[in-house]
């Protein structure tokens, strides 16, 4: 998954992806019956947001959605950020598997 960028205290644009199971980004991680929870630190490996529910968009194509809440994007910085799933055998994986995802939350003040 590429970077995501977004502005200090911004709840806006929605952090979107697809969760694949392979290296190759073709095979989509089926989410059905999964629940799916979003987290994010920073390089320091402070926690910023822990386990926070993420909306599945369409499961069977593994697209999912976080929606910033306030407090979420406070910290200025490059961070990484995983989507932890919990699937409906009680199995846990976190995505993407091959990398992280990196967050960059640029200052708002110009």
């Amino acid at each position: 998954m590429a970077g995501f960028e977004i502005t200090q205290n911004d709840t806006s644009p929605e952090l979107t992806a697809t969760l694949y199971s392979d290296a190759a980004l073709t095979t989509p991680v089926d989410l059905t019956g999964a629940s799916v929870v979003f987290w994010m630190r920073s390089m320091d490996n402070e926690t910023l947001v822990d386990d926070q529910s993420v909306t599945v968009v369409d499961a069977e194509n593994g697209q999912v959605k976080y929606s910033w809440q306030s407090g979420d994007t406070d910290t200025v910085g490059k961070h990484y950020a995983k989507f932890k799933v919990t699937f409906s055998n009680g199995k846990v994986g976190h995505f993407p598997n091959f990398e992280n995802i990196n967050v960059t939350i640029y200052s708002d003040k110009s």
